[in-house]
């Protein structure tokens, strides 16, 4: 019985659980029964299970989110923190475990640490057996305190900074394992943008797209950012591109599941508006892998996933916001690593942007750094180390 403790606190959280949970049944099928659990909604306490629509809030709301996550980190209010957390939690989440009754529990959470820690601690006394418990940050550059307890039996973290950052908070060094982000199948074990089904002129193929330079422009699976000012400038700037070259251009827009902002697109006559420029504009896909792979550069906010994702395909990306906290970190990794750039300006975004186009060499060089930065194996050594942890 494997136990993933998860919250729906953005999509990354959930998407990394489900890729680890389908690479421990490709490489040990039927050997596993995975669950995965949003332990702060079904805790069923007050406010811990309004997690969800509480970072929906916030997300929409930069300087509140800021506050939370760096008082929270703040190394004086930690403790009290966890206090509170203890006398509220500690009996719910003991229950949940003892009905779940796991073998491992893998946390892919900030928040699923110390508490349910403490629940596996009574589990294990309570049946006289191991629970394994095992944390994957899913963090890149920068991450919050809450991931990091010496408790665990391994904490996997998917770059060297955070590697250092474990350390400095107490994780004993040989339980930290750098392995990178878990990734969906669809990106992991390609070792070139350019190989595989998904290879640039296929993907535009199997779309339906153009075959011309593509420009996709996300705001992530919750549809946070003004993406309206983004495409506008970014299709404005890529018009006056494709008039001065006489090359046509396309961008694509993946609204996620921000529905009204997709009407509004869809009311639009693009061609008339920004002459040269092909727009196509869609809500929340479950392929976009695929829209990924047909694209030239990528224009989103600094989500992990995401950006973990475009180093595997070997796409340069464009940062146009992040969330205060952990997505900091992320935006340094992308400029240290030389694939991508921050410019929360849609003007300037889209002048940036527009310059990478008219320099291909640029293009390419930045699209091999990403993938030199990418670690497609991931998923699946990660999930190998869990069967060993449990095998021991």
């Amino acid at each position: 019985q494997l136990l993933m403790l998860m919250s729906d606190t953005g999509g990354g959280h959930r998407a990394s659980a489900n890729a680890l949970a389908q690479a421990l049944h490709r490489q040990h099928p039927g050997k596993f029964e995975v669950t995965l659990m949003d332990i702060w909604s079904e805790s069923g306490v007050f406010p811990w299970n309004t997690a969800p629509s509480a970072y929906r809030f916030m997300g929409k709301r930069p300087w509140l989110w800021r506050f939370l996550w760096y008082s929270t980190a703040a190394y004086p209010l930690r403790a009290p923190g966890r206090l509170v957390h203890d006398f509220q939690l500690r009996k719910r989440f003991k229950s949940l475990l003892l009905e779940a009754d796991p073998d491992v529990i893998v946390s892919v959470h900030p928040m699923c640490q110390h508490v349910p820690l403490s629940a596996r601690d009574w589990l294990a006394a309570r049946k006289n057996e191991s629970v394994v418990f095992a944390t994957v940050v899913t963090d890149l550059g920068s991450a919050h305190p809450m991931w990091f307890d010496s408790r665990v039996d391994a904490c996997f973290v998917p770059t060297q900074r955070l590697v250092k950052l474990g350390k400095f908070h107490g994780v004993p060094d040989g339980k930290i394992v750098n392995h990178g982000l878990p990734l969906r199948a669809a990106f992991c074990g390609r070792s070139s943008a350019k190989q595989g089904p998904l290879r640039k002129a296929l993907a535009r193929r199997k779309l339906g797209l153009d075959f011309a330079r593509t420009v996709l422009v996300t705001g992530g699976g919750d549809g946070f950012g003004a993406l309206p000012k983004i495409v506008d400038a970014t299709a404005r700037e890529l018009s006056r591109l494709a008039m001065t070259t006489g090359k046509p251009l396309q961008l694509v827009v993946i609204c996620g599941r921000n529905e009204r902002v997709r009407r509004d697109f869809a009311k639009r006559d693009w061609a008339a508006e920004f002459p040269g420029v092909s727009v196509v504009v869609k809500g929340f896909v479950k392929n976009m892998e695929t829209w990924m792979a047909a694209s030239d550069v990528l224009l989103t906010k600094a989500g992990p996933g995401t950006i973990a994702e475009a180093a595997a395909l070997g796409l340069p990306v464009l940062l146009t916001g992040f969330l205060p906290g952990q997505e900091r970190g992320n935006v340094q990794w992308v400029v240290d690593k030389k694939f991508g750039a921050l410019r929360k300006r849609p003007r300037a975004a889209a002048r940036t942007l527009a310059g990478w186009l008219r320099d291909g060499r640029a293009l390419d060089a930045m699209s091999a750094n990403a993938l030199a930065s990418a670690k497609p194996m991931a998923t699946d050594r990660i999930a190998a180390d869990l069967w060993d942890l449990l095998a021991r």
